[in-house]
């Protein structure tokens, strides 16, 4: 959770974050009617905990039970509740010895019946909850607005209405023997104390006390620990960079300096992202690929700023300065694609990956990213790309059918590159003899 920290600047209660370091797994279905995207459905699932599924603004949570009991933990300190009512007349009165006398010959009892009630709020979670409109369309939503983050997890405990109600009703229906046990601690303090107490409405209302209380803790607790995850994987989708048809003409021209690290589709921020990256210097890596894609022995670059404050970036190749007209594209693609990968990116994803690079740059450049990234996604037409690939696994075959772009994997991998071994063909020589078959295609052949 220090990335949270570091990067959000929020602060993660402890007992969220036990829950939320674990694999988060994050679906999103999205519509596209009407023109632009729209979230319509998500589902959020933490490994060893449960699933959040968000629909509509309304929140339905699923919840493993060790989970719930580990959140319900301290519930043994809920009980002791049904003393704080009489604490201060006790108080007053000066009679703490009759309370703590009543305590300990009835106490027992009502700690025992009462983690019953506890195990039927576990139980009914376990089951799902619709926790109903939250006032959050979305978690993608949570970490745009992530400044809200505190509040929304400072209200949670407000969640209680429409269907948490419904649960409070489960709850005290359920509480039969927890009444009993409590009506007895009553009766106690009233005979010893001489103190009128009216039994049946007194337990009943601490009854239905305690049952709201357990259902704002555990839907507060849960909905929390969700919000965190939610807030890593926004993190996630907003380390996703995306890489096409780079400008370079805006490259070479002089930026004002903009805060930020993530580059543009087109890269056309490039200056200013390298100096943010590089706090005002460029990068020891970018300029070590660079000098690799020349063929140089050495490297650097440094800012200059115009005379209407703007940023442009030189290039010292071999000790000879060059204006940025004159850096080769190759360079310029380099350099976008290592600022993309130094910027935190999570998912890299690159459009025509060989444009503006010749073969021992594309493996050159390939080996950087998969050093620097987690992911790495390219779209290619190179036979050195298709070749590069560690396995078969790892390349997909894009395939126009019907006006819609399809993705297909290779069928049986491992056997295929079997055979094209031996065949002595390379895996682009698959391709272009129709030797790659994808799984579509041998399931639609038959066995």
């Amino acid at each position: 959770m220090s990335i949270i920290r570091e990067r959000l600047g929020v602060e993660v209660p402890v007992w969220a974050a036990g829950f939320a370091v674990g694999e988060v797994e994050y679906r999103v279905v999205l519509s596209g009617a009407g023109g632009g995207f729209r979230i319509v459905g998500e589902r959020l699932c933490i490994r060893g905990f449960g699933c959040a599924t968000l629909e509509g603004g309304r929140l339905t949570l699923t919840v493993e039970r060790k989970a719930l009991e580990d959140l319900a933990g301290d519930a043994a300190r809920l009980l002791e509740f049904v003393v704080v009512p009489f604490r201060k007349l006790a108080e007053a009165a000066k009679l703490l010895g009759i309370l703590e006398a009543c305590t300990a010959s009835v106490g027992d009892v009502v700690k025992a019946t009462g983690r019953e009630v506890v195990d039927l709020a576990v139980s009914l979670f376990e089951k799902g909850v619709d926790v109903g409109p939250i006032g959050l369309r979305s978690f993608v939503e949570l970490y745009v607005e992530k400044g809200r983050y505190p509040t929304l997890l400072a209200g949670a405990g407000a969640l209680i209405s429409g269907e948490l109600d419904s649960l409070v009703n489960v709850l005290v229906g359920g509480s039969g023997k927890f009444r009993e046990a409590v009506k007895r601690y009553l009766s106690c303090i009233a005979e010893r104390s001489g103190l009128s107490i009216d039994l049946n409405e007194t337990a009943d209302r601490i009854v239905e006390d305690m049952a709201r209380t357990l259902v704002k803790l555990l839907a507060s607790r849960v909905t929390a620990v969700f919000y965190t995850a939610a807030l890593e994987a926004g993190m996630f989708i907003d380390g996703i960079r995306v890489v096409r048809m780079l400008d370079y003409r805006a490259m070479r021209q002089p930026r004002p300096l903009e805060p930020g690290e993530a580059l543009l589709e087109d890269g056309s921020n490039l200056v200013t992202v390298l100096f943010n990256i590089g706090r005002g210097r460029l990068p020891d890596e970018v300029a070590a690929v660079v000098a690799a894609v020349l063929g140089a022995g050495e490297v650097s670059g440094f800012f200059e700023a115009t005379a209407d404050g703007r940023l442009v970036l030189r290039l010292v190749v071999d000790c000879l300065s060059l204006a940025p007209p004159s850096v080769p594209e190759g360079a310029w693609k380099a350099m976008a694609l290592m600022a993309a990968a130094l910027s935190g990116a999570t998912v890299l994803a690159v459009d025509e990956f060989e444009n503006s690079l010749h073969a021992s740059a594309q493996e050159l450049l390939l080996e950087e990213l998969r050093r620097s990234v987690p992911t790495v996604i390219v779209a290619t037409h190179s036979p050195t790309v298709v070749d590069a690939a560690r396995s078969l696994e790892e390349i997909a075959v894009v395939e126009l059918e019907a006006g819609e772009t399809r993705i297909k994997r290779v069928a049986n991998p491992r056997e295929l590159a079997e055979k094209l071994r031996r065949l002595g063909l390379a895996p682009s020589e698959a391709l272009l003899y129709g030797l790659l078959e994808t799984a579509e295609e041998r399931g639609s052949s038959g066995p």
